[in-house]
């Protein structure tokens, strides 16, 4: 009989672990905190979403503030994207969001908006 392999997603890590009859060995797993964005400091809201782009980009939607945070990789504020309203660069109800390559779309329902990076 063949080995089981279990698969579990920690983190951005992948961890691949073999079980036997007897007691499964668990690997030993650090984490190092590299960054943090203050909250306060960050004037962050209830957080709706949180995405890292390819290039280490952060995105963090603020429904409250109809609004999504851009961060760079060290934590830096870059850009605040929205409002209250149903034009363009404006939200009424953030539901969903995501990367979609270097750009972030934001699903409120029977609309969805694409952020770029400029």
């Amino acid at each position: 009989m063949k080995p089981s392999h279990t698969v579990f997603v920690v983190g951005a890590s992948l961890v691949v672990m073999h079980s036997c009859a007897s007691e499964p060995v668990l690997p030993e797993i650090s984490l190092t905190e590299e960054m943090r964005i203050d909250g306060k400091a960050g004037d962050l809201v209830p957080i709706g979403w949180f995405g890292v782009g390819r290039d280490g980009r952060m995105a963090i939607t603020q429904p409250q503030d109809y609004a999504v945070r851009f961060f760079d990789s060290t934590g830096k504020p870059l850009a605040t994207v929205g409002r209250r309203g149903q034009g363009p660069g404006e939200f009424d109800r953030i539901t969903g969001a995501g990367w979609l390559g270097d750009s972030v779309w934001v699903f409120e329902g029977a609309r969805v908006s694409i952020i770029s990076p400029g």
